[in-house]
């Protein structure tokens, strides 16, 4: 979200098992099947379907112009792989696609597999590395 709401601040961002559309945290995972996680929802979201809409950076994605990289587990039942499939087609759709995506099989909220985790942090080094500076995963510098 913060790149959408201070797109000058930031020169690239890794959305890693994130949330993007709050209406659908009322639809899909976890949390809604349980009376206490709807009372969350409802205490932290609202209940204005616009003002959720509002703030999700699905609908803010046309103010996200700088390079982004997002990545989630594909059995994550807390921030579905469908809230990184949305704002990835957000992304494409405000003429800014996504760097790169990973939808991780076999992974949950968070990586935990070591060969995973390798590939996502080697992906994350090296995206840093092209757009903010210093060495990526080879060890080389990146170009300023």
């Amino acid at each position: 979200m913060a790149p959408a709401r201070e797109p000058d601040l930031f020169k690239c961002a890794f959305g890693y098992v994130g949330v993007y559309d709050m209406e659908m945290m009322f639809e899909k995972g976890d949390i809604p099947q349980r009376e206490s996680g709807l009372r969350y929802l409802r205490r932290t979201l609202g209940t204005d379907k616009a003002q959720q809409r509002a703030n999700s950076p699905t609908s803010l994605a046309k103010n996200i112009k700088i390079p982004v990289y997002l990545a989630a587990g594909a059995r994550d039942v807390r921030a579905v792989p469908e809230q990184t499939e949305a704002m990835n087609k957000a992304l494409i759709a405000a003429g800014n696609p996504p760097e790169g995506l990973i939808i991780q099989s076999s992974e949950m909220h968070g990586f935990y597999k070591e060969g995973n985790n390798l590939k996502l942090y080697t992906e994350m080094l090296n995206f840093f590395a092209r757009h903010i500076g210093g060495a990526g995963a080879t060890g080389t510098a990146a170009a300023k």
